[in-house]
């Protein structure tokens, strides 16, 4: 019983490559607003954000909230990065697996053709 692998091979590696892309441009777009959220929080508390943890920013949507008010621009600065980071991480996560299933599946195939 064997089957073109084409089928299958093709669109996986075409939605690894879109999310590889998705993954590269949400990673510029947190780097962009991470410089603005480590200047804010330095500011804020006088040097002494991250330096315990060595972070350069905000690291997840609950903790801009715990930091910022809701109706200010730092806020929304903040929150921008926050999404572009959990936006990045889970189109990596994606890759990750994309990449693991297309490994799978190269595996597989090969034993069928050995049998």
């Amino acid at each position: 019983m064997f089957f073109d692998e084409r089928i299958v091979i093709v669109p996986l590696l075409i939605v690894f490559i879109v999310l590889f892309f998705y993954m590269f441009i949400y990673n510029i777009i947190a780097q962009y607003h991470m410089g603005d959220v480590k200047e804010i929080l330095e500011k804020k508390y006088k040097n002494r954000y991250g330096k315990k943890f060595y972070v350069d920013g905000m690291l997840s949507e609950a903790e801009v909230k715990i930091h910022f008010d809701q109706d200010s621009e730092e806020y929304k600065t903040a929150m921008k990065q926050a999404i572009a980071v959990k936006r990045s991480i889970r189109a990596f996560l994606g890759c990750v697996v994309i990449f693991s299933l297309l490994v799978l599946m190269t595996f597989i195939r090969d034993f069928l053709r050995a049998t």
